[in-house]
């Protein structure tokens, strides 16, 4: 088999949206950064935006900071893109495949880092997470807590635990002894003597999360045009569901690009055609799911435009009361 490449490109329809306060602090060795499909310089103090994708060699480290104070550091060989295309001003990490460690600040509100298969949210922590080629995630968690989720299950996670995700499959805490390095090779391993039974592992997937996504469309059509209290915590939860799932099936459909072009010369040509079809699979969930999240933003619209008419009527009710007791 070919060997799988460490660096690539992806040709992939980004909206650039400026990240707020998220800048490059440090870099070292071989570096690849990508926007809207054009290499991009990279330097210390530069801007990030929305839909950037920045690739580690051997050898090579990244560093990223936030405006909290926040740092997120890029490990060698690995791949990520910040934000999401199509939400604005997101700066969550989704992680491709490789490592990163993090160590956030405590905030009002959970920052997050995606993989394919994971949520993790962050609550004032310090973190390795990896994401193996074929899918699986694995975090070590040395400070603060974690929340790791899917759409399989859910898992806490607290200071100095491990925990694995495998596809189509529930969190799970493990005590395997093993470096991340170590799990990265086992992974990299089984997939390479295998590719066949991953393809079928990732249509599974992908099927399942299609399913889910089509009750979700039907849960945003159901969702009240007037707003009240119990209607904006539901809108709320759907939106952050929303967002989200966009994140998962964009990493999904990267993971698939690279996965396809990595076995584009395999023995097996079925291998090949099985993964490009997976990627075409992933990108019409993935905007199976962009359609999901417009419609929220639309009713959120609608609910404003309600608000704002309640408002005016009540304001011109008081006007008129007080023109007629002068």
């Amino acid at each position: 088999m070919k060997k799988i490449s460490v660096l690539f490109l992806f040709l992939f329809a980004l909206i650039p949206f400026t990240v707020k306060g998220a800048h490059v602090v440090f870099y070292m060795g071989q570096i690849e950064a990508v926007r809207n499909a054009k290499k991009l310089p990279i330097s210390n103090g530069a801007m990030l935006q929305s839909g950037d994708i920045i690739t580690t060699g051997p050898k090579s480290i990244l560093n990223i900071a936030y405006d909290d104070g926040s740092r997120v550091e890029i490990l060698e060989n690995t791949s990520i893109m910040i934000g999401a295309d199509g939400v604005k001003n997101s700066s969550s990490v989704v992680l491709i495949f490789g490592s990163v460690k993090g160590k956030f600040a405590k905030l009002g509100k959970d920052k997050k880092v995606y993989t394919s298969t994971t949520i993790c949210a962050i609550r004032g922590t310090e973190f390795q997470i990896s994401a193996g080629r074929d899918g699986s995630s694995r975090i070590d968690l040395q400070e603060g807590a974690l929340a790791i989720s899917n759409n399989y299950g859910f898992e806490d996670m607290k200071q100095g635990e491990k925990l694995e995700v495998e596809l189509s499959k529930a969190p799970f805490k493990t005590k395997r002894n093993i470096s991340a390095e170590e799990w990265m090779n086992e992974k990299e391993s089984e997939l390479a003597s295998d590719p066949e039974k991953k393809t079928d592992q990732f249509r599974v997937y992908i099927d399942d999360l299609s399913k889910d996504s089509k009750e979700k469309t039907k849960l945003v059509r159901s969702l009240p045009r007037m707003p009240d209290e119990e209607t904006e915590a539901q809108l709320a939860k759907t939106e952050d569901d929303a967002i989200d799932n966009l994140f998962i099936s964009q990493a999904l459909s990267l993971s698939l690009e690279n996965l396809a072009n990595d076995f584009k010369d395999y023995e097996n040509k079925d291998v090949h055609k099985n993964f490009r079809r997976l990627k075409k699979e992933a990108d019409a969930l993935h905007k199976l799911r962009r359609k999901i999240y417009g419609d929220v933003q639309e009713v959120r619209l609608r609910h404003q435009e309600a608000r704002k008419s309640i408002l005016d009527k009540h304001n011109e009710s008081k006007m008129k009361i007080k023109g007629n007791i002068r």
